[in-house]
């Protein structure tokens, strides 16, 4: 996902299911953001725009939406997010 790939696509190139890059996703994002807030508290840079991606993955986390709902929503997102 990184290079640009989205869900479906990363899937595809790992031979997975999508739910199962989605579920790498939303276990990822709360051990990210923690890195994020020690790692790079004296980071001087541009503001990143990435509500969209934590409102889907803490939405699916949360139980509100589907997995095919996510990765629909996912991959419907701009690739800078």
């Amino acid at each position: 996902m990184a290079e640009g790939l989205g869900i479906r696509a990363t899937a595809r190139v790992l031979e997975v299911d999508a739910h199962t890059v989605l579920h790498w996703l939303v276990e990822a994002a709360e051990p990210l953001r923690a890195l994020g807030a020690s790692f790079f508290c004296d980071l001087h840079s541009q503001p990143l725009q990435l509500d969209e991606l934590y409102a889907v993955l803490r939405a699916r986390k949360a139980g509100e939406i589907s997995d095919d709902e996510a990765i629909e929503r996912l991959e419907r997102s701009p690739y800078g997010v």
